[in-house]
């Protein structure tokens, strides 16, 4: 080990410093490139989500869905969360990173090789023959993610966002490009399977191409103290988000066909999270970071990106409930029709998560880490209660559970976020009025019309409920809010300007 006291390693933050001028020039570009680095992965995503669906069963889905569960529980143990510290840190050494990568890439490879050996009893004991070859397979997962956690880091901190955009984008493509092949040759699930694989790999190596780094030998347990208040409670917050505990209880509990249907709808979640939400959380993260001694500026840029997302999130998955009776089997196939309810469900915990995000975002980077994570420990924990306790009423039952259960805590969240901002509850919720109403009555508007026009054909009542939604909702919106969307297109056109 090398002694930090002994030890003047020449400083990483000669190339990856905290940006201290051009900020806001960089922000704005920052969610140009995020939105770019989201929409490409979630185009792919969602375009083998749609073939995928109509080739494969949910058992299909429940299978390779449980084999990734198992396989999270070693990517949430793993300590790559030590890298977004990196970011948070006001200034690093070489010591900082190449400490970090080693002691995330040695964990991965000690939480490697008991998938290697063991997959064999952990098939039989949940009795699924095909989890013996899945489970190594997708273990190799954990070796690329934990290797690529500080090149990509490095590149978020100083806000090179448009190589982040282009390491996710080109391994969104290989990714699907490798799903899409294998399922034309018939390999069912393995498609699935080899796609995770597939973007791991390719992200990886655009990872250390991109952030040109490479990692020293320069190992210290100072380095390690420096970021292990921060990365802890970072860890333990992954640990959470990561470990798919949900899906592993709900495919044990019940069948890989119950847990193809969550599965399918938590994908569809996914999907548009990562959309809509996806381009501010790294973008705000970094800014925010910046900004930890200048809470006035702190506090607009957040309710910027606070307001950014809910304007898009909420009618989008109020959208996706209410149309879901007819989009899931006309986009998806008949036999998802079992899934139309979970969707409704999903869809509203949707709104949820989209304003959790910025919320996340603010708390990390004001080195609160510990309060999103005692956050996320009592979510983690009631949704397994709910689960032990519903999940034999049925999966549409226990997922009304679950979000009546997330809509009871949320607002634990809404006062830890008041008091970073340092105001009132009501001045921090007051922004979110015009798209609740305009997202209410969008909806209202989408179940009601149609009802009174004579529409028989499926994709005729889709276009339509479709149409009604964005009219409406544009236009409310429109009326509640225009100053703010006035604000949010200068942005857009700076973007584009300075990009």
């Amino acid at each position: 080990m090398t002694n930090a006291a002994s030890h003047s390693a020449p400083t990483s933050d000669g190339h990856f410093g905290h940006l201290r001028q051009g900020r806001s020039l960089a922000a704005i570009k920052g969610v140009f490139w995020s939105t770019l680095n989201t929409v490409v992965p979630a185009i792919m995503t969602a375009l083998v989500f749609l073939v995928s669906s109509r080739l494969l069963t949910p058992y299909d889905f429940g299978v390779v869905a449980l084999a990734t569960s198992m396989v999270s529980l070693a990517i949430a143990l793993a300590p790559a969360a030590f890298a977004e510290a990196l970011v948070q840190r006001s200034q690093i050494e070489d010591r900082h990173t190449d400490t970090i990568f080693w002691m995330c890439f040695g964990t991965a490879i000690l939480l490697f090789v008991p998938y290697f050996i063991f997959a064999g009893v952990l098939a039989d004991w949940v009795d699924e023959p095909l989890l013996r070859w899945l489970l190594p397979f997708l273990g190799l997962k954990i070796l690329f993610d934990l290797a690529a956690a500080v090149p990509t880091m490095l590149l978020v901190r100083v806000m090179k966002f448009r190589l982040v955009a282009l390491r996710t984008a080109v391994a969104s493509i290989g990714g699907a490009a490798v799903c899409l092949t294998l399922l034309m040759l018939d390999f069912g699930p393995w498609a699935l399977a080899a796609a995770q694989i597939t973007t791991s790999f390719i992200a990886m190596v655009v990872a250390f191409l991109s952030a040109g780094w490479r990692p020293g030998r320069q190992i210290s347990w100072s380095a390690l103290r420096d970021l292990f208040r921060y990365g802890a409670f970072t860890t333990g917050e992954r640990f959470l988000n990561l470990f798919n505990l949900d899906q592993m209880l709900i495919g044990l509990l019940t069948s890989p066909a119950v847990l193809g249907i969550f599965n399918f709808a938590y994908r569809l979640l996914t999907i548009l999270n990562n959309l809509i939400a996806g381009a501010l959380s790294s973008v705000s993260h970094s800014v925010l970071s910046s900004m930890q001694s200048e809470p006035e500026k702190m506090r607009r840029t957040f309710m910027i990106s606070s307001y950014a997302s809910s304007v898009v999130a909420f009618p989008l998955f109020a959208g996706l409930a209410v149309t879901a009776q007819t989009a899931v089997p006309l986009l998806f196939g008949a036999h998802w029709a079992p899934a139309i309810v979970p969707v409704q469900a999903i869809s509203m915990i949707g709104v949820m998560a989209s304003i959790s995000i910025p919320q996340a975002a603010l708390l990390k980077s004001q080195g609160k880490a510990q309060w999103w994570f005692g956050y996320q420990l009592v979510q983690k924990v009631f949704t397994v209660l709910v689960i032990l306790l519903f999940y034999s009423q049925g999966l549409s039952i226990l997922l009304l559970a679950m979000v009546i259960k997330t809509i009871l805590i949320w607002p634990v969240s809404v006062v830890m976020t008041a008091r970073i901002l340092q105001t009132g509850v009501w001045a921090y919720l007051i922004s979110y009025i015009p798209p609740v109403t305009a997202t209410v009555g969008m909806a209202i508007a989408v179940i009601f019309i149609p009802q009174y026009l004579d529409i028989t054909t499926p994709w005729a009542l889709l276009g339509l409920q479709v149409a009604i939604g964005v009219g409406v909702y544009a236009g409310l919106i429109g009326l509640m809010s225009i100053n703010q969307l006035r604000q949010m297109f200068r942005i857009l056109q700076n973007a584009r300007a300075t990009t």
